[in-house]
């Protein structure tokens, strides 16, 4: 996490330089240490290594959270002048010897993607390619603008989903918005009730939502291609889309015989992405989420009235 702010920004290799040559420093008494890790895990910068007792001052943000977590009181901030630190500086960083290794992988992995995509064939009349290279942002960014101009990558949305459907980006918002996060419904889906990714959020691009508040507001929109679905391709019985989704926006309907087919109804669809991320179809989702450039509201789901054939509604193939 946090590759942009550990090793492209120029404003922290400038600060890290400086802090080679600081007055004043946090340092581990290892006296009073007992290895516990309490430090280690509550650092931002990930610059303390607990089982060496040893701090990277290069990366150290003097957030002071190590000093808070010490059950012992050994991290201390004292002056340098005068006092020997018990804490060496590491000699070298291997994130920054894996630099060339991190920076590479998103790079290899849009190569690959672009592949696959390129390989598999022209775009849909339904705009498919098109419409997934448009990044869908977490409930309550607003909307694709806000979020791209106020998120500083710091990945505590992408840390604190328990569904881990928040994972970073590469070019999807363009050079300034470089892995800025984004919805991957491939991965998984947003929880209807969660409000997470809110409450972490330390700069804005993200505000936080109450739970009844966040189940109304709409990311985007989800596309149905008829033509990709099991149902209409295979002749098989699916409803996963509508089974997964929670507002059932997505809903059944009769197709031929005893088959059923997904409808949607985008008044009360969120753009959670549940639909999506239970698809069967390869290599393209017969249903996705297409992004709201601007968050809307849903309407309030209304209880389905809809009689199926009773070997849509119990014979479930997954």
């Amino acid at each position: 996490g946090r590759l942009f702010c550990n090793s492209l920004c120029p404003a922290g290799a400038v600060v890290g330089l400086l802090s080679r040559f600081s007055l004043f420093r946090i340092v581990i008494d290892e006296n009073s240490c007992n290895e516990c890790g309490k430090c280690e895990r509550a650092c931002k910068a990930n610059c303390i290594e607990s089982s060496s007792i040893r701090i990277e001052y290069s990366a150290c943000i003097n957030c002071f959270n190590c000093l808070d977590s010490c059950p012992t009181d050994a991290v201390r901030y004292r002056p340098i002048h005068g006092f020997v630190p018990v804490i060496s500086m590491i000699k070298f960083d291997a994130s920054r010897r894996s630099f060339f290794k991190q920076i590479s992988t998103p790079f290899i992995g849009g190569s690959l993607l672009t592949l696959i995509r390129a390989d598999d064939g022209l775009a849909r009349s339904s705009g498919y390619d098109e419409n997934k290279k448009i990044p869908v942002t977490p409930p309550g960014s607003k909307s694709i603008s806000h979020f791209s101009q106020y998120c500083t990558a710091c990945y505590l949305c992408v840390s604190a989903c328990p569904s881990h459907v928040l994972v970073p980006s590469f070019l999807d918002y363009g050079m300034t918005g470089l892995f800025q996060p984004k919805m991957d419904y491939a991965a998984s889906y947003c929880n209807y009730d969660c409000v997470a990714c809110g409450e972490v959020c330390p700069s804005g691009a993200i505000f936080p939502l109450d739970a009844i508040e966040k189940k109304q507001v709409q990311i985007g929109k989800s596309v149905f291609v008829k033509d990709d679905c099991v149902v209409v391709k295979k002749k098989k019985d699916c409803a996963a889309c509508s089974e997964h989704c929670p507002t059932k926006a997505v809903h059944m309907v009769p197709y031929e015989g005893t088959l059923v087919l997904p409808e949607v109804n985008n008044d009360v669809c969120v753009g959670c992405g549940a639909c999506e991320h239970a698809c069967p179809t390869t290599p393209r989702k017969a249903i996705y989420v297409k992004s709201n450039a601007f968050h809307a509201k849903a309407k309030k789901p209304e209880p389905s009235t809809s009689k199926l054939p009773e070997a849509g509604i119990h014979d479930f193939p997954f």
